[in-house]
């Protein structure tokens, strides 16, 4: 029998990130969010984040990030079946390793998820290099939102210019998929539009912690 989408959900949503990933790196409250040195690259200074509310982790130096499964895969080199099972028995729950394979890298959705966290990591950058953030980031400091709540919330800007059409054409993304998320828009001509451009990016995460679309805050 297999483990449906919902329970997988389910399991993901319910067991706690920051327990899971304490046991293999020494995190320290960091406002409403944990803070360490990250263990997928060489650091001094910690910029490894993990969200309790949202169960996500993220780094901001390397930009390893996902959910705790996400971390169990890359710390242990194990699959997502593997993962879920570890994830399960922290719960638990027994499941069996056949009951989730259907929902290892090959799922359908996998590479709608790949292109909205390749997206996520783009806003990000624009927002911390492009110059034409600058009014992004004079909002955000008007707003008194701070660097952590930006890394955290992984807070972005759109600066249009064909600048993101451009990022997944050099990255072999595929224009298909991101036009099939509304990311970018065709014209009646045919011609590709970013709809997003020059708006401050707000990913929206699924219960499980992976981005599933965007919102944008007109500047």
């Amino acid at each position: 029998m297999r483990l449906s989408r919902e329970k997988i959900d389910e399991i993901l949503q319910n067991v706690n990130i920051v327990d899971v990933i304490s046991k293999y790196v020494r995190l320290k409250k960091s406002g409403a969010n944990y803070k360490g040195v990250c263990p997928f690259h060489s650091e001094k200074t910690p910029s490894f984040m993990v969200s309790p509310s949202k169960q996500i982790y993220h780094c901001f130096g390397c930009h390893n990030g996902g959910n705790a499964a996400g971390f169990l895969m890359e710390f242990h080199k194990i699959t997502f079946p593997e993962a879920m099972k570890e994830l399960a028995a922290e719960l638990g729950i027994s499941i069996d390793l056949e009951d989730v394979k259907s929902y290892d890298k090959s799922d359908e959705y996998e590479p709608l998820y790949d292109l909205s966290a390749k997206t996520a990591q783009f806003f990000m950058e624009s927002l911390d290099k492009n110059p034409a953030a600058r009014i992004a980031v004079e909002y955000l400091q008007g707003r008194r939102i701070n660097q952590a709540s930006v890394k955290s919330f992984m807070i972005g800007y759109s600066p249009g210019n064909n600048t993101l059409i451009d990022f997944y054409r050099k990255n072999n993304l595929s224009i298909d998929t991101a036009v099939e998320l509304g990311i970018l828009g065709k014209s009646e001509s045919g011609s590709l539009f970013e709809r997003f451009a020059g708006r401050l990016m707000f990913p929206v995460f699924s219960p499980s912690g992976r981005i599933i679309a965007f919102g944008g805050r007109i500047l």
